[in-house]
């Protein structure tokens, strides 16, 4: 059962990925995928460091009450 929850949280973050585009997007990329430190990011897009991390930081807390909202409406429509 914690197999298929996790997979449920997978299948949720990529759709919710999927939404995220422009800065966000790319910032999110350079972290996870790039494996980039905030400073990186900073020095590639000529941001600051705080603010790279200030806006990850809402594009995770974004994402998560993404995912929250999709399993909250996936487990409503759940037949009980």
């Amino acid at each position: 059962e914690m197999e298929s929850e996790i997979t449920l949280m997978h299948t949720a973050l990529e759709n919710c990925i999927e939404r995220v585009d422009g800065r966000p997007r790319k910032l999110l990329e350079m972290r996870y995928v790039r494996e980039m430190t905030p400073r990186k990011i900073a020095a590639t897009t000529g941001m600051n460091s705080n603010a790279v991390s200030v806006m990850l930081h809402r594009v995770r807390r974004a994402l998560r009450d993404c995912i929250e909202r999709q399993l909250a409406a996936r487990s409503s429509a759940r037949p009980s």
